[in-house]
Formats: structure tokens, C-alpha cells, sequence
């Protein structure tokens, strides 16, 4: 059986297209398309031949930005598939991205339902993995165009897609796209026409100069533009001589060219080469080796070297187009293709049926299995579409691929489906995907009548499976069982993977319906064994659904710490696999099983994540789940009025999806919200109403219904209906193994039964208490008891008077005392607050360092060297328009690059370091000086203002050392652009003047060393300063030191005189003979 992994992917389609030696660079047409790259959309429409795909290719080539690149095809209208390979394109560049979409596509059961949730989750994921700008290019649109479900998809992907996503539509013909007039009017979209793309006299000059080294006259070329529109596809074929050319009509029809292909291409070719060609026309792509396969059966007795043959074509430029840079694939192009197509059907009918039966045979083998049905389907061969469709069918289920292979069963008659049992089993596990479980049992009760005693054991035994796991949706448990414990009996044993699977899925439903009957004990033991099972045989799939389940139970039993192990595990393997869905399954179990354990500040903000991650990604019905358990928190919490919106919402979810359990736990919590509210008899017609709207309720719920019917009696005085209440549901949760849930019902049952019988239910009470040290966790039982210590209490219940019980009461009532508090710090610790605006640290003195929010901004953050260099011109410059940007970054590239390459600058630094930071205001970039920011050269420039314009004296030194410590290096170090050596070289002027004005103070206070050190770090930027071994000299003579002042002055003299060639000023040698002639 295939896992998701090896439903085979065609790299060929997801790969840019290799750029044939024969195309010329259209440099009018590549900037025409960067001239709008700006806008969500471009679509290039032409008729066939008009060099589409040739320009995209070229642009891919050329384009600074990464570009995902597909190659549509008529199998592509399947709309799983197409979102397949979309995935799949973006991910051949982005490798960090697809995990989350594919796990969203696998779990996707109907168009109508998954659409939204699964394109949600596809442009979250491209939003948080891909932070640059890219090119998104679906060539051939026009082969899917006639879809609505494709042309949908992509009106919503650019809806939801940031706007560092560009698509680019390669197509014949305008795509219907729904929101087009709106897009149209916001100026989204752009493109070329085929005016566009025809050749211009020019470019048919160059194109034959290139390619065939002939200098074309300017009057045959707009010969040749006036013959064939500007029809590349024609114009190749000329030789550069219009007098070989009918006249063309591209628009109109390609009769002339058709025959103009006959005459002069296929005519004109070795006889073996003629007939490779029309044979391999039935291929989509093709290398030797498929060749061989297919077509050597059908040549029996003649001799073809398909490898030669092959090659011949490719190098000859046969309208032939290279897929890979190997040259081992290719693919003729569509519109030559479909010439040959039609001539072989002309010349070789049967011999092309022949051709296409064989390459479907050879698909099968390459498990391509929707090219093998795609032929059997255009050849009307219901046999062979049958035969394998019964033999993938599983697989694609598994795969998730349920809309794949429900487009498959659309396309054959429903006389040929019903005559086959194999095939309605599988219609009724599509309807069972979508939700439509009663329309699923009529289809497998029609599968399993015509399966049993046909001889068919595997395909019974497959059906029996499906229909239990519908029984048990519909809570007609003793049928699941009745068909599981057929299955099991027949499949025990098998080695069959088929049937082994078969044995490992009836196991696991067994176990989920004895645990649906309230038998969560004997349903470990069935749920454990399929475990088991699966990972002998390695359905890896499986196994963390089975540990969510196993977890699920023993949570139920009261075994935490093994359903916490389980969920953990399940956990890190949806996570891996990027299962949004499962994910969130995982998250609400976690949560409910802390919440049970008392531990509410790890409880609520799981359930919070689980919420989010399901606003990511859709999953409505998980999604009620959440409210309901997020409800039962808030309501243990005392929040009730925000319980109440959770068990609100959670309803409202519900009714929609039609889910009768969900309405029923959403109206037991609004049921128990008015019983709090001590609307007493309210809450038992809520509860009455919820009862009256299920069909068959389970043991579990059942139970949940007693308890709350019981203390609803209970605080409405009536104590006789509320024992009996009590009692049911304390029995009904013993039956089904919910050792906690017990607990707390038989609490209850005990402080009703005080009333009558108060020593009996103390003793009682006390065999119930759990251990001391669980008294301070806010556990059901003890959140529970804080509320029936109020009812005691109000009663003068003779409970109290125990000693040990009134203790228990009242811990428990300090217990529920502390909740709220605790809620509301729960709620507010989660929500999210982000700062007004980045906080921003620069420093460009010495070693260069952006620091956002306390981390450091790295150059892998800014992705390119290039922006961050930009966002430190714009941080020291006035405001300034994309063109004065333009001269000192790009000065050399044409206007519509620089308008791309000034956009994608901008956008990596708004990634980086925050949205606002640069502003665009009146046609000018400018940094944003309003957001809390700091920077060392504007508190250099600030503090070197104060000391110019300082007047008292004795503040300079401190100023002056305070513009020191901030004068850490060079300013913008590592940046050689003119711009920042400018500023760097006037830095180190002022920066040599405060060292000096620093050393000349330290020296006239005495602090001859301080005095040394500041002018020595002078002279290691400037060694020839003189001022610095002036002042050097001047220490040294104040601390007496005459050797030092004769080596400072010789070494001086000889550094000047090596380098300048000159001597000392007559002002040093007077101080230096001066000063020594003082000493």
C-alpha cells in the first residue's frame, strides 16, 4: 500500500523548463513583465506558438527572485491534484514549506467543505516559511481553465497571499477568474497580449542571426511579421525566406501551418525518424528508455535505436522541448504535438490505440496511476479503468487523496460502477469522508450483499470494515461489532498486506465501539493490539491516531500519566507531519487531561493554542470540540458569562455540521451555566430538551446527563429525584470504567443522601476523599466539593460537625474561592499584547549591530547584505524618492528592475525589523523617527552639539569623555560605499579632535598617563599628527622622563622624513628643546 509520500510527484512538472540554445533574450518583453511585477497578477495570453513559455523561461533565468515554476497538464483539472503539485512547485524552491498543506490536502473529504480551510492553510504556510519575494509561474493555464474549482482557487490564493507573492498565468485564453473585474479595478492586474509577444522586425533579425548566422534585411522581416502576425512558430520554419510561406492566421485557424509542418518538417526527415515522431506523439513526456518500452513490441522484426532516434529529434530542433539540463527528458511542443497526434490517427489508427494501451501498461508499472487512467479513460476502456481503480482504490484512500478518486469514479457510467460491488464500497467511503454517513451504510449494505459468497473475501472483509466504522458513527453499536467480529475471524493470520490492514482497522474499530458502549476497560485491549499490529507492518500512519485514541481512554479510566505519555508522543508526530487538524485533536486532550489534574494554568492555554491553530487552518468540527472543553474550564474557572460564548459558539458550529453529540455536551454546559446562575428549574427544562434531541445516547453520556439532572434536583429541593438521579449516574459511570467522573457524581450522591442518612454518608464521604496533598489542586473533585460545601453549609448540614469533612469542605471552598483570580490571570497572560512599535538599537560605531527587541538583527534576517546596507542609508538620510535611492544603489539597471529591486529591499527590511519602520510619504522613503529607537551616532551628534556649544569649563572633560566611550570604531566599518565612507572619514575628523581636546585637558590636570594613552590612540589612525606628539612629548617632560621624550621626538622626525620627506615643524623642535632644557 502507498503512503502519501509515494503518490508519485513528476519533478519534470515542478521544474523550470531548460532554456534551449535557440531562444533570444526579448529584453522589451522581460521588462515589460518587471515593469508590473508589482501587481498580484500577470497573465500572458497568446495563441500557441507565440514563444509563452520561452519568455517565462528567460525571466526565470534572468530574475533576481527565486521563481516556482508548473507545468499544467489536462490531468491537473482533478482539483486535488492541481493543489497537489501547487504545493509541490512551491515547494521544489522553498523546501522549508509544505508540510502544513500537505497534511491540510491529505485530510481534504469534499471540495465544497475543505476549499477555504485547506488555501487558508497553503497561504499561512507560504506567509510564515517564505519571507522574500518570489515568482509563482503556471504555465499551459489554459488546460484547466475551464474548471471553476481551479479558477477559484486562485482567485482566493491571491486573496489570502501576501504581497510577496507574484503569479504569472501563462494561457491562450482569458482566464475566467471570479474576482477579475474587482482586480481589474484595484490596477492587480496586468499581463502581455499576443500583440505583445509577436515578433518585431528586429527581433526576427536577431533570431536569425543567432541561430543561423543570417543577416536578414529589414524589408523581409516586416515581410515575414506581415505573413504570420508576428508568429514565432511560423517564422521558425522560413529559413529567413518569405517566399516559403503561405500566408498565416494565427487567430483564425492553423490549418496553413499544419500543412506547412507536413511539407517542410515531417516530409523532409529520414523515414525511421518520421515515424519515431508520429509514434511518440501519444507521449506527454518521454526519455529513450520509455520509448524502448512501449514501442519496441509494436516494431517487432524492424530495428530502431531509440536512443539515437531520440537524440536526432531533441538536437534538431524538431519543435522538440528539453525538460531537464541532462537532455534525457523532452516533450514536443503542444501545438507541433498535436499535428503529429493527428497525423498518426490519420495514417495508423489501430497502431496508435496500440501505442497508447502499451504506455498505459507502462505507467502501471511507474505507479503513475492518473496518466494510466487518464488513457484508459480517453480510449473508453471501462475494464481496464475498473480493474485498476479496484486496485488502487485503498491506497488512495490511505493517501488521503478521497477527491482524486472520486473524480475518477465520476468518469465512468454509473451502470459500469453499480455492476461492480469493489467500486459502490468505494463510493461509500467518499460519502463516509464527507460527513454523509447514513448515504455511506445504503452504499456498503449494497456493496456487502453482492460481496458475500461471491469468492471475494478481500473485498468483503474491506467492506465489513467500512460499514462497522459507519454503524459505530451512527451509534448502532451491536451491528459494528457484528460485522468486526466477521472480519477478525476471516483475516486472522493473513499474510496479505491488504487483509493485515484489514485485521488492524476492525481491531481499532472494535475497541473505539466498546469504548462508545461505555467499556473503556476492554476497549485498551483491542486498541492496544491494533497498535501493535500496525507497527509490525509498519503503517506509521495509524499509529499516532491509535495513541490519540489509547490516550483518550486512559484519560477516561484516570490513568494520566500513561495518557499523557501517549499524547505526547501522538503529539510530536503531528507535529512532524504538520497535521493542523490532529495537531489541535492533541492540543484539546492535553489540556482537558491538566485541566482534570487540577493543573488549569497549563490546561487553558492549550486549549487557547489548539483554538488558534484552528483559525490557521479550518477543522470545524475539532474546532467545536475546543469551545466545548474551553466552555467546561471557564465554567469550572467561575467565568460563566465567558463560558456561556464558548458553549454558544460551540452550538451554533454544531447545529451546522449536524453533529447530535456536540449539541448534546453544548446543551448540558448552557444546562449547567443555569443551574449556577441558580436558575434551577431552567436548567432542568434545558437539560429535558437536550435529552429529547438524541437519538441513542452512550453509557458516558447518559451518565453526564444524570449528574447534572441530579444536582439541579438537588439545589431545586427536590431530594428524592435527585438521589435517584445521582445513583443512576454513579452506576453508569462505574459501568463504563470513569473513575474520575464517578468520584464526583458519587460526592454529590453523598451530600444529597446526608440529609436522611448523615452518618452513613460520612463514612461514605470519607472512603471518597482524595489524598491530602491533592487538597490544594483545584481538581473536579475538589471544585465540586467547594460548591457542595455551600449547599451544606446553607442547610447546616451535620456533615460539618466532622471534623476531617469540615477540613476537606473547607480547603475545598478556599480551592474554588482562588479560581477566578486565577482565571483572570490565565486570560490575561494569554492575550498577546505586542509593543505600539519595534524597539530598535543600532549601533554603527565600531562593530556594526541592529538589535530588534533585544535581539540581534543577523544577516540572515535581512536575507541580503543589500538591505541591510539601504536601511542604513534611509536611518542617516533626509526623505528621498525610489530614483535618488535609485542613483546610489542600482545606477545601472533599467527603471522597471529598479522598481522590483527597490520592492524587494523594502519588504526584507520590514521583515527584519518591523512593518513601520520606513515610511513612504509624499512620492519619499524616509525612516520612521516616531517608533522607540536608539542610535549611537545620533547620540554622538547630540552630545558633540552640547560640547561645541558648552561654556562652563569644567564640564568638557566630562563630555568630552562621554563622546569618547560612544566613539567605540569606525563608523559603518564594514561598508564601502561612498556614501558611508563620507561620513566614516568626517567621523574620524571629530574623532581625532576629541581625543586631542581629551589629552590636552588630562595633561593640564596633571594626568600625564591618561594624557599618553588618549594621544597614543591618536597616532594609531594618523601616525604623523603632530599636535598628538606634541602633547606625548609634553607628558613625558612633565613626568620628568627626558628618555622618552628623545625617542618620542627622533621617532617622529624619522617617520616623517621616511614618509613626506620632510622635517619636523620649527614649533615641535622649539617645545622639544625647550622643555628638555628645562629638565
Amino acid at each position: 500500500m502507498l503512503s502519501l509520500s509515494e503518490l508519485p510527484i513528476s519533478r519534470i512538472k515542478v521544474r523550470i523548463p531548460h532554456r534551449r540554445r535557440e531562444l533570444i533574450t526579448r529584453t522589451r518583453l522581460i521588462d515589460a513583465l518587471y515593469e508590473q511585477l508589482e501587481k498580484r497578477l500577470l497573465v500572458i495570453v497568446a495563441p500557441a506558438g507565440y514563444g509563452k513559455t520561452s519568455l517565462l523561461v528567460d525571466l526565470a533565468q534572468q530574475s533576481e527572485l527565486p521563481v516556482s515554476w508548473l507545468s499544467l497538464d489536462v490531468l491537473d483539472q482533478e482539483p486535488q491534484r492541481f493543489l497537489r503539485y501547487l504545493i509541490a512547485a512551491i515547494t521544489e524552491k522553498f523546501p522549508g514549506f509544505g508540510r502544513d498543506s500537505l497534511a491540510a490536502l491529505e485530510s481534504m473529504a469534499s471540495i465544497e467543505q475543505d476549499e477555504e480551510r485547506l488555501l487558508i492553510t497553503i497561504t499561512n504556510e507560504i506567509n510564515a516559511q517564505i519571507n522574500e519575494h518570489f515568482i509563482l509561474i503556471l504555465d499551459d493555464y489554459h488546460l484547466v481553465s475551464n474548471v471553476a474549482f481551479v479558477n477559484h482557487v486562485i482567485s482566493r490564493f491571491l486573496q489570502l497571499t501576501g504581497e510577496h507573492v507574484h503569479l504569472i498565468l501563462s494561457t491562450r485564453n482569458l482566464p475566467n477568474l471570479p474576482d477579475a473585474s474587482l482586480m481589474i479595478a484595484r490596477n492587480q492586474i496586468g499581463g502581455l497580449s499576443f500583440e505583445e509577444l509577436s515578433f518585431y522586425p528586429e527581433e526576427i533579425q536577431q533570431l536569425f542571426q543567432h541561430n543561423n548566422g543570417i543577416l536578414l534585411s529589414r524589408e523581409d522581416a516586416q515581410t515575414l511579421v506581415e505573413q504570420t502576425e508576428g508568429w514565432i512558430a511560423a517564422i521558425h520554419l522560413t529559413n529567413g525566406n518569405p517566399a516559403t510561406l503561405p500566408q498565416m492566421h494565427p487567430l483564425e485557424s492553423t490549418r496553413e501551418l499544419f500543412d506547412f509542418f507536413s511539407k517542410e518538417v515531417l516530409l523532409r526527415q529520414p523515414e525511421q525518424v518520421r515515424r519515431f515522431m508520429l509514434m511518440t506523439a501519444v507521449f506527454g513526456t518521454f526519455d529513450a528508455s520509455l520509448c524502448e518500452r512501449v514501442l519496441e513490441p509494436l516494431v517487432e522484426g524492424q530495428h530502431f535505436d531509440w536512443p539515437v532516434l531520440f537524440e536526432a529529434v531533441r538536437s534538431g530542433n524538431l519543435f522538440s522541448v528539453p525538460l531537464d539540463n541532462d537532455g534525457r527528458w523532452m516533450r514536443y511542443h503542444h501545438l507541433f504535438q498535436h499535428f503529429l497526434r493527428s497525423q498518426l490517427q490519420y495514417e495508423q489508427p489501430v497502431l496508435a490505440w496500440h501505442i497508447e494501451q502499451n504506455l498505459a501498461r507502462a505507467y502501471e508499472e511507474q505507479q503513475a496511476w492518473e496518466e494510466a487512467l487518464e488513457l484508459y479513460a480517453r480510449l473508453d476502456d471501462h475494464e481496464n479503468q475498473v480493474r485498476l481503480l479496484i486496485q488502487i482504490g485503498q491506497d488512495f484512500v490511505l493517501a488521503g487523496h478521497v477527491l482524486t478518486l472520486a473524480n475518477w469514479l465520476d468518469k465512468l457510467p454509473s451502470e459500469v460502477i453499480y455492476s461492480h460491488p469493489a467500486l459502490i464500497s468505494l463510493l461509500g467511503i467518499i460519502r463516509a469522508t464527507r460527513g454523509e454517513t447514513r448515504e455511506s451504510l445504503e452504499l456498503f449494505n449494497l456493496a456487502e450483499s453482492s460481496l458475500q459468497g461471491s469468492g471475494n473475501e478481500t473485498e468483503w472483509t474491506t467492506t465489513l470494515v467500512r460499514r462497522a466504522e459507519a454503524y459505530r458513527q451512527l451509534g448502532l453499536f451491536d451491528r459494528a461489532l457484528t460485522d468486526l467480529d466477521k472480519v477478525l475471524e476471516l483475516t486472522k493470520g493473513s499474510s496479505i498486506p491488504v487483509v493485515q490492514y484489514t485485521f488492524a482497522e476492525a481491531q481499532r474499530i472494535k475497541g473505539l465501539t466498546l469504548f462508545g458502549l461505555g467499556h473503556a476497560k476492554d476497549s485498551l485491549t483491542w486498541l492496544q493490539d491494533s497498535l501493535q499490529t500496525c507497527r509490525k507492518l509498519g503503517i506509521k500512519k495509524k499509529v499516532p491516531i491509535l495513541e490519540t485514541e489509547l490516550g483518550v481512554v486512559y484519560r477516561r479510566l484516570g490513568e494520566t500519566e500513561i495518557a499523557a505519555r501517549y499524547y505526547a508522543s501522538a503529539l510530536q508526530a503531528w507535529e512532524k507531519a504538520g497535521n493542523t487538524g490532529w495537531k489541535a485533536r492533541l492540543l484539546n486532550n492535553l489540556g482537558l487531561l491538566y485541566y482534570m489534574t487540577g493543573r488549569m494554568e497549563e490546561a487553558y492555554p492549550l486549549l487557547q493554542e489548539a483554538l488558534t491553530v484552528l483559525e490557521r487552518s479550518g477543522h470545524t468540527r475539532i474546532q467545536t470540540n475546543v469551545l466545548l472543553s474551553l466552555g467546561d474550564l471557564l465554567t469550572d474557572l467561575g467565568d460563566l458569562d465567558a463560558a456561556y460564548t464558548h458553549y454558544d459558539k460551540a452550538l451554533t458550529l454544531a447545529s451546522n455540521l449536524g453533529h447530535s453529540l456536540y449539541i448534546f455536551f453544548a446543551s448540558i454546559g448552557q444546562a449547567r451555566l443555569q443551574r449556577l446562575r441558580g436558575n434551577h428549574l431552567l436548567a432542568v427544562e434545558d437539560l429535558r430538551r437536550a435529552e429529547l434531541s438524541q437519538v441513542n445516547l452512550g453509557t458516558f453520556e447518559r451518565a453526564m446527563y444524570s449528574l447534572e439532572l441530579g444536582c439541579c434536583w438537588l439545589e431545586a429541593g427536590k431530594l428524592e429525584l435527585s438521589i435517584d438521579s445521582l445513583q443512576e449516574s454513579v452506576a453508569l459511570f462505574g459501568q463504563g470504567g470513569n473513575q474520575m467522573e464517578q468520584a464526583v457524581a458519587q460526592l454529590w450522591l453523598e451530600v444529597a443522601s446526608s440529609v436522611q442518612d448523615p452518618q452513613g454518608a460520612a463514612h461514605r464521604l470519607k472512603e471518597l476523599l482524595p489524598a491530602r496533598r491533592d487538597w490544594q489542586k483545584p481538581t473536579a473533585q475538589m471544585i465540586h466539593a467547594g460548591r457542595a460545601a455551600r449547599w451544606l453549609k446553607k442547610r447546616g448540614s451535620l456533615l460539618l460537625k466532622d471534623a476531617v469533612l469540615r477540613s476537606f469542605f473547607e480547603q475545598a471552598e478556599r480551592v474554588r474561592e482562588s479560581l477566578l483570580p486565577l482565571c483572570r490571570k490565565l486570560r490575561n497572560a494569554n492575550e498577546n499584547v505586542q509593543p505600539a512599535s519595534p524597539r530598535l538599537e543600532i549601533t554603527s560605531f565600531g562593530k556594526l549591530a541592529v538589535r530588534h527587541s533585544q535581539r540581534v538583527v543577523e544577516l540572515s534576517d535581512w536575507q541580503t547584505r543589500e538591505a541591510r546596507d539601504l536601511f542604513l542609508f534611509l536611518l542617516q538620510s533626509p526623505p528621498l524618492t525610489k530614483e535618488q535611492i535609485g542613483v546610489v544603489f542600482w545606477p545601472d539597471i533599467s527603471p522597471a528592475r529598479l522598481k522590483m529591486r527597490f520592492k524587494i529591499n523594502i519588504y526584507r527590511i520590514r521583515q527584519a525589523i518591523g512593518q513601520d519602520v520606513i515610511l513612504f510619504e509624499d512620492d519619499r522613503y524616509r525612516f520612521n523617527r516616531t517608533i522607540n529607537y536608539t542610535w549611537d551616532r545620533e547620540q554622538f551628534d547630540r552630545l558633540f552639539e552640547n560640547l561645541r556649544q558648552n561654556t562652563v569649563k569644567s564640564e568638557n572633560k566630562r563630555l568630552l569623555e562621554e563622546v569618547v566611550v560612544l566613539l567605540k570604531g569606525d563608523y559603518l566599518a564594514d561598508l564601502d560605499a561612498d556614501w558611508a565612507v563620507l561620513d566614516r572619514l568626517r567621523y574620524q575628523e571629530i574623532h581625532r579632535y576629541v581625543m586631542l581636546q581629551l589629552a590636552a585637558i588630562y595633561l593640564r590636570e596633571g594626568q600625564a598617563h591618561d594624557c599618553l594613552n588618549v594621544a597614543r590612540q591618536v597616532l594609531q589612525s594618523d601616525p604623523l599628527l603632530e599636535e598628538a606628539h606634541r602633547l606625548i612629548i609634553q607628558a613625558y617632560a612633565s613626568l620628568h622622563d627626558p628618555a622618552n621624550m628623545t625617542l618620542q621626538y627622533r621617532q617622529y622626525r624619522q617617520s616623517l622624513g621616511d614618509q613626506l620627506g620632510l622635517q619636523p615643524s620649527l614649533e615641535i623642535s622649539t617645545l622639544y628643546e625647550q622643555l628638555m632644557a628645562a629638565i
